[in-house]
């Protein structure tokens, strides 16, 4: 078991498990789990899987720099990249049920295995650090002046602030259209009055502008 890294996910996870052994114990059936997940101690999933009555030997902690994972982006590197180097330090919990434990015992040779093999998945980068720079470019690289010296997010936001006034002068047409429209078949005074309405609207036309 390798849940998502969120502690609402990875107590979810922990406890289907607990439960799916004590089904198992219940009717003397065999059932393994290998729980792999970040040492975060101060989470309600850690201590659960701590305090697991099915919980076989000490719990494995292995520290960051010294293993790695298949990478979640394995599909987008190259095939030599598909592991990296992990962000957190790996606790491995091994849960198993009495006959569960007799059937696949976890011994020193097992986790000692297990250790050499994680150790061989780190990748080609490193460090975490080394990983962030080759896939998602340096720091001082965001915000990159383009389109004549000017940053991408204002060239944006100038385009953003033109579209603005063509937008308004558009609703204001609309609205004489509308309104001229109305003027038509009001009788003898039509033609004042909505010479007069005119300017009042080229009045606030301006004014908007």
């Amino acid at each position: 078991m390798n849940p998502p890294f969120v502690p609402e996910t990875l107590l979810a996870a922990a406890q289907h498990a607990e439960r799916l052994l004590d089904a198992a114990q219940e009717v003397d059936d065999k059932l393994s789990f290998v729980v792999v997940v970040p040492v975060w101690k101060d989470t309600q999933m850690w201590d659960f899987l701590e305090n697991s009555k099915h919980k076989q030997g000490d719990t494995m902690v292995v520290k960051a720099t010294e293993h790695g994972f298949c990478d979640g982006a394995q599909h987008c590197r190259p095939p030599n990249e598909r592991h990296r180097v992990s962000s957190y330090d790996t606790g491995v919990f091994f849960l198993q049920t009495t006959k569960g434990a007799a059937r696949w015992r976890v011994t020193d040779e097992i986790r000692e295995e297990l250790r050499v093999a994680m150790k061989d998945a780190v990748g080609s980068a490193k460090t975490v650090k080394d990983l962030e720079k080759r896939y998602r470019g340096k720091p001082e690289q965001k915000g990159k002046p383009e389109h004549g010296g000017k940053p991408r997010e204002a060239v944006a936001n100038e385009e953003k602030k033109a579209e603005k006034p063509k937008m308004r002068i558009e609703r204001i047409e609309r609205r004489d259209d509308a309104l001229s429209a109305g003027d038509e078949g009001n009788g003898d005074n039509a033609g004042d009055e909505g010479g007069e309405k005119k300017k009042r609207r080229r009045r606030r036309k301006k004014e908007d502008e």
